[in-house]
């Protein structure tokens, strides 16, 4: 029956109650075109404006695995990181041996060549004293790099009685003898060892500094036994015995022979 079907209201009351929610909102769409032209435009621009969207998203060309490789290259970076901190902890800890065996090194060195230093110039002044210079000569010896002293070397200086303070590479065959004897002596007193065999030291000096060397050596033998080769008569009566070769006639041959020469002193 029509008398019972519910048709909506328009009026005024109808518009009061309605629901915000339920209207349109149409004021995006603009007025529709007067005529065809104007509508065909509007088309036209709509679809150049779609085109011109699609060729700017053609453009982009999004990398549909760049997600992937991301990770693949966040995984490579992170071992990269590792790699690097343990290369780190390494070279960190050979740089603290690197400076405990350059410490141990410079220790070692320098506990030798202050003894050898400070022993060299009292050697110096025994091995060149005389009835004529009873003071003797003067030497010494410096690093010439403080920092790493086994690497730069060192310099050795030598004044032989009654001459300037020289170089040892400027005195003569005998004088640098007697000094390199001084330093050897030296070395000697920083690990004394029970002997020493000497051959034909005093083969480049004089009378003077054989028998300055002689006497030297006689002093030390004190403490020391030395054995030395020496063709000059000079020095080698100096020694406590002989041993020597020499030909004997009877037997056509060489033959060795020993003379204890304390019992002639």
């Amino acid at each position: 029956r029509v008398e019972s079907v519910d048709l909506p209201k328009t009026g005024a009351s109808s518009k009061e109650n309605a629901d915000p929610a339920d209207e349109v909102d149409t004021s995006s769409l603009g007025k529709p075109p007067r005529d065809q032209a104007a509508h065909d435009d509007l088309q036209r621009r709509r679809w150049a404006k779609i085109e011109d969207l699609q060729r700017r998203l053609d453009a982009l060309a999004p990398n549909l695995r760049a997600r992937g490789q991301f990770d693949a290259l966040t995984g490579e970076l992170e071992g990269a990181d590792a790699s690097l901190s343990t290369a780190r902890d390494a070279a960190r800890d050979a740089g603290r041996a690197f400076e405990r065996v350059k410490g141990a090194r410079a220790g070692a060195f320098n506990a030798c060549f202050d003894v050898v230093a400070a022993t060299l110039s009292d050697t110096y002044r025994d091995v060149t004293r005389s009835a004529r210079h009873p003071a003797g000569g003067a030497a010494s010896l410096h690093a010439l790099d403080a920092a790493e002293p086994y690497l730069g070397g060192v310099s050795f200086h030598a004044t032989p009685p009654a001459k300037r303070f020289c170089e040892i590479s400027q005195l003569s065959g005998g004088e640098r003898t007697l000094a390199s004897l001084a330093l050897l002596f030296a070395l000697h007193a920083y690990h004394p060892a029970p002997f020493m065999i000497m051959d034909e030291v005093d083969a480049a000096l004089d009378n003077v500094n054989v028998a300055k060397l002689a006497a030297f050596v006689k002093r030390k033998t004190r403490d020391l036994q030395i054995i030395s080769v020496s063709l000059k008569d000079q020095f080698y009566t100096e020694a406590a015995a002989l041993v020597g070769i020499a030909k004997d006639r009877t037997r056509r041959a060489s033959v060795p022979f020993s003379l204890d020469l304390e019992a002639y002193a």
